[in-house]
């Protein structure tokens, strides 16, 4: 995974450098904790719903519905993960490079609403990082949980909702592997929401509110196959997480399970939803998605502002860029953790398109 690392200086250019910081080497699913989860449904009343962009981001013809920051990541990617792995480096080894890793997304994006009185109602929160700061034998929402309580504090509301999105992170964690020691812990997801936390108060701060919103939705599917048995050698990291002969006798598990998976269901309905408020739109999957192919989607939509949301509605695993597949490594190796067809990644990226344009008709 590509990662970066966010300071405690926060609304600043953060500098870090990747690595990767997942604990399981296969099939495993993203887990909540149970303090994290126990939320109510942000109230949208009907008479006045609310949301805003900063006023030096509005022009005259971008109705106000949401806002997106920048400044609270801005990493200095310098190790890469899959693609070093096979020309010249592991992604979990400790040591210096000159090579890019590949990028971030660094906006924090924040939808808010609000009461005619001025009470903030809730928040939804869009960010791309794994949640693999806390770590742990248990079940955690990891950063997020301090993301929510910071704001809680903040807004003097402990019971205030705050939902959170998770962005393009297949391949983006916290990790700086040219620093010694380990950035895991409490403390490390205290900071980390703490950072995220300060940004999302400065933009509601600087919000613009509108009483009414464009809304619209479109959920679609694209079948997408199991992958074929692919050449083991090229797939296997030469270090780092994935490799050694634990890890081979694993995975040699995993490609009997893909397959038996494969010969009943050799293709997945893939579901992608986009939905319109304003002019924001969120368009999801059910993948941990390289960061790389949710940036493509912003790029390309018909939409001013677009949140890609990950992990939604399924899990079909992590899907990788096309480099990635070329390159080898732990994210694309065959398992029930990844066995899409390495083409998913472009197939999902033309859908969701699809899908945001035909939500932008939909209005007119």
């Amino acid at each position: 995974m590509r990662t970066f690392r966010i300071d405690p200086t926060v609304g600043r250019d953060c500098r870090g450098t990747c690595g990767h910081s997942g604990q399981d080497p296969v099939g495993h699913r993203p887990a909540l904790h149970d303090r994290s989860i126990q939320e109510s449904p942000i109230p949208m009343p009907s008479e006045r719903t609310a949301a805003a962009v900063p006023e030096d981001e509005r022009t005259d013809d971008s109705p106000p519905v949401v806002t997106r920051t920048h400044g609270v990541v801005r990493a200095l990617l310098t190790y890469a993960d899959t693609v070093r792995d096979r020309l010249g480096g592991p992604a979990d080894a400790v040591g210096p490079t000159d090579a890019p890793a590949g990028p971030i997304d660094p906006d924090v994006g924040v939808l808010a609403a609000r009461a005619p009185d001025g009470e903030l109602l809730g928040l939804f929160v869009n960010f791309a990082c794994h949640l693999t700061v806390v770590g742990g034998p248990g079940f955690t929402a990891d950063y997020v949980y301090y993301l929510r309580e910071t704001l809680r504090r903040h807004y003097k509301r402990p019971d205030l909702p705050v939902g959170f999105l998770l962005g393009a992170a297949g391949d983006v964690t916290q990790v700086d592997n040219q620093r010694p020691g380990r950035e895991f812990g409490e403390e490390w997801g205290a900071i980390f929401g703490l950072a995220l936390s300060a940004e999302v108060a400065q933009t509601v701060a600087r919000m613009n509110w509108s009483d009414h919103a464009v809304l619209g939705a479109k959920i679609t599917h694209v079948d997408i196959p199991i992958r074929d048995d692919r050449e083991v050698d090229r797939e296997k990291p030469e270090l780092g997480l994935g490799a050694g002969s634990v890890a081979e006798r694993i995975y040699a598990r995993e490609r009997q399970l893909v397959a038996e998976e494969r010969a009943k269901h050799p293709i997945i309905p893939c579901e992608i939803q986009a939905i319109r408020i304003g002019e924001l739109s969120l368009v999801t999957n059910g993948a941990e998605f390289f960061c790389r192919l949710g940036l493509d989607i912003k790029a390309a939509s018909p939409f001013r502002r677009t949140w890609v949301v990950t992990l939604a509605n399924q899990w079909i695993g992590y899907v990788a860029t096309p480099n990635a597949f070329y390159a080898g490594g732990y994210e694309p190796r065959t398992a029930r953790s990844a066995k899409m067809a390495p083409w998913a990644g472009q197939s999902i990226v033309e859908t969701s398109l699809s899908a945001l344009g035909l939500v932008k008709k939909q209005a007119g």
